[in-house]
């Protein structure tokens, strides 16, 4: 049953907010800029992998990790649709590329195709069924879905593989606050900010739950905090 708190509380924009990539870079890529990661700005990485895939240089056991690099570019630009068509070559050149499914399925979540975001994720655990981040992931599809009982069972065996995983905790917790149930939800804000005291998601959430239930000061506290490093957050 929704929680009556959902359109106020803003789940989903919440849910999404613990949807990111997770680039995995190839090293010899590095001399195009072409790594995936934040440490190059990504209009750099765009130009460096784009040069690196038409690069006669480039061999085939890096080209769809330059693919997927490049996608990871586009998505953080949101660029989807691009990021989506670099994210699916990439696992045509490489069908066995869990990194590229799981991407591609948070690509997926940020357009709103939740359905296909699972199918992604599915795969990506079929490769590598001990992966933390796509349970992480597919519970956070789950609960955009409103299917709190499969998001939770989704954490819990994110929380499993990797017990101090702040981000399945608060993924967690947001879900126990849309069925009602209070008292979980504010265990696992806690854990995830024991984990990860500076995790601004679980700082707005904690912060919530806490003036929900007449904690002003606590809750003003939490929320002063969440809006200190991450000023967007509760803005969705």
């Amino acid at each position: 049953m929704k929680c009556a708190r959902y359109g106020r509380w803003g789940i989903a924009a919440a849910l999404a907010a613990l949807a990111t990539a997770s680039p995995s870079s190839a090293q010899s890529l590095q001399g195009f800029q072409c790594t995936g990661a934040p440490d190059i700005a990504w209009e750099k990485q765009i130009a460096g992998c784009t040069e690196a895939i038409k690069s006669s240089g480039l061999d085939a056991q890096n080209l769809a990790p330059a693919y997927k690099n490049r996608g990871n570019a586009y998505y953080f630009t949101k660029d989807y649709d691009r990021a989506i068509a670099d994210y699916t070559t990439a696992v045509k050149l490489d069908p066995s590329y869990a990194h590229a499914f799981n991407d591609r399925g948070v690509a997926y979540r940020a357009k709103g195709d939740y359905d296909r975001a699972i199918a992604d994720y599915d795969q990506t655990l079929r490769l590598d069924p001990l992966d933390a981040e796509a349970f992480k992931n597919r519970g956070t599809a789950f609960g955009l879905k409103e299917d709190y009982s499969r998001s939770i069972s989704d954490y819990d065996r994110a929380i499993t593989l990797r017990p101090d995983y702040a981000g399945a905790f608060t993924g967690r917790g947001v879900s126990y606050a849309a069925m009602g149930d209070t008292a979980h939800a504010m265990a696992d804000f806690d854990a995830a900010l024991k984990f990860d005291p500076d995790f601004a998601l679980a700082l707005y959430w904690r912060g919530t739950l806490k003036k929900e239930q007449g904690d002003a000061a606590g809750g003003a506290a939490d929320l002063a905090a969440a809006a200190k490093l991450d000023p967007n957050l509760g803005k969705q």
